[in-house]
């Protein structure tokens, strides 16, 4: 004898299959952000704190993020087990329209969780450097002069029984050329006795210093006939020395720095009879 089930009995039996399968070695019900749950009776949280969120990228400093992974058991009554941390990756994503890409970061760990206090890399010199290169090569524009972007870390490894598990978190921050940027020149302002050159006499000569801006850098005087022109110099070189020509009146000599950016900046000479 044959037993006709309704149509939606069919249906139910069905969609339940379906849900069995797809539970079947999935970590489908897993909160999102981590993985191998199910399989190593482990949760881990994950927290991130970085030195920064507003990236100077022209401070020296390479920031970097600690990161605490905290795992807690599932179900005590199963076999106790234990993570082993095998590696961590860091991957970014503009989210500003124009954003110049920042290359992933990937290294290798060790240890077993808990682990708090891990140090992590966040944005380094070369990252840095890499936006600004972008920036005035006029490859990539960026709507804000801030662009943001998110860090999206993921640490992961296996347990004592060989199955891996995995945990993610994101950063939000921003770059740009913050305070650590801005042009400076000392002395600013400096008055002294030019003599008639060439002249080994050096108490009329003057070292300019500069600080912040992007190197190299360029130095324009607008009495040429008084202080010539530096010019351009090496991306290393922050520092120059000018040697006034005597005057027959006192003359004031404006010497203007460009960073490669045209940011600008200036000193004042005020050069005077002797």
């Amino acid at each position: 004898m044959k037993i006709k089930m309704p149509g939606y009995l069919c249906l139910l039996m069905l969609m339940g299959a379906l849900a069995l399968l797809a539970g079947c070695g999935s970590d489908s019900t897993e909160p999102d952000g981590s993985w191998g749950q199910s399989e190593t009776n482990m949760r881990v949280n994950l927290l991130l704190t970085p030195d920064t969120k507003e990236v100077d990228v022209c401070d020296p400093i390479s920031y970097s993020v600690s990161a605490d992974l905290i795992n807690t058991v599932i179900n005590p009554s199963l076999p106790e087990n234990t993570l082993f941390l095998e590696e961590y990756a860091v991957y970014f994503s503009g989210m500003t329209n124009g954003a110049p890409p920042l290359a992933s970061i990937g290294e290798n760990m060790g240890g077993t969780l808990p682990a708090t206090g891990l140090r992590a890399s966040f944005v380094d010199q070369g990252m840095k450097g890499a936006f600004l290169n972008d920036i005035v090569s006029g490859a990539y524009t960026p709507d804000e002069t801030y662009p943001q972007y998110r860090a999206r870390y993921v640490f992961s490894g296996t347990d004592l029984y060989g199955s891996s598990w995995g945990v993610t978190g994101d950063i939000a921050f921003r770059m740009g050329r913050y305070t650590a940027c801005q042009l400076t020149v000392l002395p600013a302002s400096i008055s002294l006795t030019g003599l008639a050159n060439p002249d080994s006499d050096t108490s009329d000569d003057v070292t300019f210093y500069i600080t912040g801006g992007t190197g190299p850098y360029s130095v324009f005087s607008d009495t040429t006939s008084v202080i010539d022109s530096p010019w351009a110099f090496g991306i290393n070189n922050t520092s120059f020395t000018a040697d006034p020509e005597n005057v027959g009146v006192d003359t004031l000599v404006t010497l203007t720095v460009l960073d490669s950016i045209g940011v600008a900046t200036a000193a004042v000479v005020n050069v005077t009879t002797p």
